[in-house]
């Protein structure tokens, strides 16, 4: 709980370099479903989400 008395949703994950952006999809409307279901309008994400892998393949899609 926040000093304004406000709920945080905690997610704290390890996403597999071998995994595609699907899961990175799960993520966003699980944490929306989790948010809505609690009330929370904060959320603190913490990990290895390896987004840098997502991002090189949009830059090498960018260079074909």
């Amino acid at each position: 709980m926040l000093a304004d008395r406000s709920a945080l949703l905690l997610c704290a994950l390890y996403r597999f370099p071998q995994q595609g952006s699907d899961s990175l999809l799960y993520l966003t409307e699980a944490l929306d479903n989790l948010m809505l279901a609690h009330s929370c309008s904060h959320v603190l994400i913490v990990g290895d989400l390896n987004h840098h892998l997502e991002r090189d393949a949009y830059e090498n899609l960018l260079e074909v």
